[in-house]
């Protein structure tokens, strides 16, 4: 997965690590190539195969990346229990405005 990003000076930390977490989460490598912070190359198990940063000079990042990824729970239902959740509150507020006191 190549994801062009171009950070903001504060944030570029955070937003290497939320990369690193897509990443994992949906089981594939990504390459995080990034205009202003910090360009990293990762596995699908979150390991960092290269980093670089914007304000370190020129240079080429050089990596060796896995063209394979694996299935994940997260791939496969997507947002599925994050709906199904909503739907629950949304049942049990329901049930309780409309139930009837005794």
């Amino acid at each position: 997965m190549m994801a062009p990003y171009n950070d903001a000076i504060p944030f570029g930390q955070q937003d290497a690590v939320v990369a690193i977490f897509r990443a994992v989460e949906n089981g594939y490598s990504m390459v995080k190539a990034t205009g202003n912070g910090v360009s990293m190359i990762t596995d699908y198990q979150g390991r960092v195969l290269g980093e670089q940063n914007y304000g370190d000079g020129g240079g080429v990042m050089v990596a060796t990346v896995p063209t394979r990824g694996v299935v994940t729970i997260y791939s496969r239902i997507g947002d599925a229990f994050a709906y199904l959740c909503a739907a629950g509150l949304i049942f049990l507020a329901l049930w309780a405005f409309f139930r009837k006191h005794a």
